[in-house]
């Protein structure tokens, strides 16, 4: 067999073998990607300080039809929830309790640790909350978080925050599970102080979730004064009727998750035509049958003694 031909053949097994792989590939399950729903409600008036809340671009989750998350319209500013079913589930949501720096259950973190980058900050108040501050000094995603268990249902997370000089460039002041892009809509410039807050249903295995005055996000990292005031998790039965944002956490999470590509029977079938492709070049490339692999010849012991 002469170069050309084996090198003809040697392409053809190999286009065969990517057309094999590929077609493995498109016939496994996928998930879809986050539906973005633009918000496009009236936001509160600007303050006499800068600007105020932007129109925000808010990912809603409401639920699976086949593979793909829907999306359904929600008004810009939530409403006030209905039908409590409990108390403050946060620690220390008023943040009178505290020594030193530290209000208890709450911890500060931030993506860059340098020095210089971000001062975090809680002052007590007499008559009142107290408050939480995150300052940074230049581009950070830094917060002030506690953790909290949550069991199957819904929950409206809300916050009063007021944000100071805060870029329209990246993500701005908010309220923020730290999974995913769950957040209340946020606030950038200079602002009053104003209730945010948005509502998240959790799964029938509940969850675990962090809770954050945020300042900053993944892959947006802002400058700026973040103040956060009276934080709340309570349990509602249902957000009320067309009220937002709204996040479905086990939707969430799946989504941000590595998808499953292919299944179990593609990828077998993919790797034994793959084989028997490659057997076959090997064979007609005058390489060796199977037979000599599996039984190669051992010489005598009189053809050795010659």
């Amino acid at each position: 067999m002469t170069l050309r031909n084996r090198n003809s053949i040697l392409r053809t097994v190999a286009r065969a073998t990517a057309g094999v792989m590929a077609l493995a590939v498109s016939a496994g399950p996928t998930w879809a990607a986050p539906t973005v729903l633009r918000t496009g409600g009236s936001m509160p008036a600007q303050s006499s300080q800068g600007p105020s809340a932007r129109s925000s671009t808010a990912t809603v989750f409401s639920g699976i039809v086949g593979r793909t998350a829907r999306s359904t319209s929600v008004r810009s500013e939530p409403a006030e929830p209905l039908g409590v079913m409990g108390k403050n589930l946060l620690l220390n949501g008023d943040l009178r309790a505290g020594s030193g720096d530290s209000p208890d259950h709450w911890r500060s973190e931030a993506w860059e640790q340098k020095p210089g980058m971000t001062s975090f900050q809680w002052l007590r108040s007499a008559t009142g909350p107290g408050e939480l501050r995150v300052v940074n000094r230049k581009p950070n995603d830094a917060r002030w978080a506690q953790n909290l268990t949550l069991d199957p249902g819904w929950y409206y997370l809300s916050a009063r925050i007021r944000a100071e000089n805060v870029p329209s460039s990246a993500q701005g002041a908010s309220l923020a599970i730290l999974e995913g892009a769950i957040s209340s809509l946020d606030l950038r410039g200079t602002t009053e102080w104003e209730r945010r807050g948005f509502y998240l249903r959790v799964g029938p295995r509940g969850a675990d979730v962090e809770v954050a005055c945020r300042l900053g996000g993944f892959g947006s990292l802002n400058t700026g004064t973040v103040m956060c005031s009276d934080l709340r998790v309570v349990r509602v039965a249902a957000p009320p009727f067309g009220a937002g944002p709204r996040f479905d956490l086990d939707l969430v999470r799946r989504q941000y998750s590595t998808p499953p590509v292919g299944n179990v029977w593609t990828l077998v079938a993919a790797f034994a035509i793959t084989l028997g492709l490659a057997l076959l070049g090997w064979t007609m490339l005058g390489g060796s049958t199977l037979a000599d692999v599996a039984a190669p010849t051992i010489p005598d012991s009189k053809s050795a003694r010659r």
